[in-house]
């Protein structure tokens, strides 16, 4: 997320320092990282409630909701037997490639018209994307797009859904393949899929699947029992199976479509087609969108409910303003309540009139804050693992420029507030800064905690390195100049920080005046910390430690775990081995501003001139220097 800019060299460069009380700091973003240590931190107020939620552990939040949901559910549950959903379960979409489906599936999908038929010609459809070059989602897949059939890309899923403790994945199913109709709206139907997923989910043990019964034509309490007849008598013996007091777990989307008096004939115990207590009985939740339709989901006989929308704008239920309402009701009514969180919303591709309902990532801040915010649920569904053509996958994106339109897709943001999730994460306690951005403040909970000279945080950050004489002790990351340079260019010609200036827009020689003045910046910042040949600096060997931005990563792009052990002798914290694996888990390296191969700016490390002008303005000479003068972080032997 953006650092707050000032003073003149801000302006040039998001510069962040993290001096504390007493002040170790930590200066940087695209260039330096100060870390400071508050000694007096209190130790109560370590981060049990702030760590990243998608690293808790059944001890840290599991627990609570178990107890939650023994509470509710001893009448008709085995106690013993509830699964908890620790982070998850995680709603997962299908799609096609030619290699493996003999054509793109989704990756393709059409821009839809306007609903009201009266808009309809007020804006464009009808015409379909085209992938590779490009897909029908704002973001651009890291692996491409694949096919969801694929054996290795269906493994590869469910193990980054392990890795990041997710323990349940709801696969979307429209009925069995010789039901006519029996598919989404493109066409596609994943009940073939269905056994390679839960042979896989069997093999990796962690993590469980549920079923997302989606609507068809001519759905009725008939066709969903044949439906779970179908599902049982394919994948009843498999322990893939997500359960609840051993019966699977089904979540019934647009359930709304069928009257309540329908849903009872069939999971009401007295229904003339009641699966209840029958080798088809399961753990049914349906879709709330208003308090109203939790009556009609109690009446039907549904055992929960579900919010799924990832944009707050789509119904009462998904404003996560309301859960607090809504678990009182399902406490009253013994019904289990799992919040849908997502980190943002964005169909504009495929729906370009719909844009009431985008929600922007906010860099990450709106998905932590929205797992806040579900604490009082019962358990957490994300929205989604995959839903790429609504913007709402948390799957990995990579940089990529739409080869017909020339725009950029997005990405997940970068940057200045990486380091402070790592200390966070790592240690367990709050950051915050000598501002108050509160932008950031729901996601660091201590942003704008200036009590007691910031003694409730390991670090602060400020801008301002010309006070570095004030820290005591200093961890500086130092970045190439040339990558940072590069990055901030393209931020202040885009006033964004993972956007991209249009290869067509790209103007050489404003980026060698740029690029220029920036460098000669670059040079007297990292002076005033550690001085010039003629200039002491405010920096002493025994205050600071030195790390190179390139070191924080290994070669494979994850997090290096040298990192984490220096970081903790620094600061002089016992390796917490449970926050230690989390910071690990945590961060996957995908925050780089990695340009497209063919953009201008790509081949800057190879050009003359700008190799000319920096060595020239002395940011490369000087960077070469600290090279030299500090040590290098290993590298993870597995990584070499």
């Amino acid at each position: 997320m953006a650092a707050k800019q000032v003073s003149t060299m801000a302006k040039f460069f998001p510069v962040e320092v993290y001096p504390v009380a007493a002040p170790v700091a930590l200066a940087g973003a695209l260039f330096a990282y100060m870390v400071t240590r508050t000694m007096t931190a209190d130790p109560d107020t370590r981060l049990t409630t702030n760590m990243p939620l998608d690293c808790k552990t059944s001890t840290a939040y599991g627990e609570e909701w178990r107890n939650t949901i023994r509470g509710f559910f001893a009448s008709r549950i085995e106690a013993g037997d509830i699964t908890i959903f620790n982070n998850g379960p995680m709603a997962i979409r299908r799609y096609g490639a030619p290699e493996t489906d003999g054509q793109y599936q989704h990756w393709n999908h059409e821009v839809l018209p306007h609903w009201d038929a009266k808009q309809k010609d007020s804006y464009e459809f009808g015409s379909r994307f085209d992938p590779p070059k490009n897909v029908h989602s704002p973001f651009y897949p890291q692996k491409g797009p694949y096919s969801s059939s694929d054996p290795a890309t269906i493994r590869t899923h469910i193990r980054e859904m392990v890795d990041a403790n997710i323990t349940g994945m709801v696969v979307s199913w429209w009925g069995p393949t010789w039901r006519a109709g029996s598919h989404d709206t493109q066409g596609v139907n994943t009940d073939q899929v269905l056994g390679l997923v839960l042979a896989e989910a069997e093999q990796q043990q962690q993590l469980k699947v549920a079923f997302h019964l989606e609507p068809y034509e001519g759905r009725s309490v008939e066709s969903v029992r044949a439906d779970l007849q179908h599902l049982m008598s394919q994948h009843n013996a498999s322990q893939g199976l997500m359960r609840l007091g051993g019966r699977p777990v089904y979540f019934v989307y647009d359930s709304y479509r069928l009257p309540a008096a329908q849903w009872a004939r069939l999971l009401g115990k007295g229904g003339d087609v009641s699966v209840r207590g029958t080798e088809l009985d399961g753990v049914f939740i349906g879709l709330m969108l208003d308090l109203k339709e939790g009556d009609e989901l109690l009446l039907g006989g549904f055992d929960g409910f579900y919010t799924y929308f990832a944009s707050d704008a789509v119904s009462y239920a998904s404003n996560p303003e309301h859960w607090q309402q809504i678990a009182e009701w399902a406490n009253d009514h013994d019904q289990l309540f799992v919040a849908s969180i997502g980190p943002g919303y964005d169909d504009s591709r495929i729906r370009p009139w719909n844009a009431g309902a985008t929600r922007p990532r906010e860099d990450g801040a709106r998905y932590r804050r929205y797992w806040q915010l579900a604490q009082p649920a019962h358990a957490v569904s994300i929205t989604s693992f995959n839903e790429w053509g609504e913007g709402t996958q948390i799957e990995a994106v990579q940089p990529w420029v739409d080869e017909e339109t020339g725009k950029p897709y997005q990405d997940y943001g970068s940057g200045n507030t990486w380091v402070r999730h790592i200390i966070e994460t790592l240690t367990g306690y709050h950051t915050t800064s000598v501002y108050c951005d509160k932008t950031l403040a729901p996601v660091f909970k201590a942003e704008c905690d200036h009590s007691d000279k910031y003694n409730h945080s390991i670090v602060v950050k400020t801008h301002k390195l010309k006070y570095c004489s004030r820290w005591n002790r200093a961890v500086v990351v130092i970045r190439n100049p040339l990558h940072s340079i590069r990055g901030e260019y393209q931020r202040l010609n885009t006033h964004s920080h993972t956007g991209y200036v249009d290869p067509e827009d790209w103007d050489w020689q404003d980026w060698y005046d740029v690029s220029t003045r920036m460098c000669e910046s670059w040079t007297r910042m990292f002076q005033e910390v550690f001085g010039s040949d003629t200039t002491p600096g405010c920096a002493t060997q025994s205050n600071y430690k030195v790390f190179f931005y390139e070191d924080l990563k290994t070669a494979a792009g994850s997090l290096n775990p040298y990192f984490l052990d220096e970081l903790l002798a620094w600061f002089g914290i016992q390796k917490p081995d449970s926050f230690y694996d989390c910071a690990l888990k945590f961060n996957k390296g995908h925050y780089a501003r990695d340009l497209p191969p063919d953009h201008p700016a790509a081949r800057l490390l190879n050009d003359t001139e700008t190799l000319r002008r920096m060595g020239d303005a002395g940011c490369m000479g000087t960077y070469e220097s600290y090279l030299q003068r500090f040590p290098r972080l290993p590298q993870p032997l597995e990584s070499i």
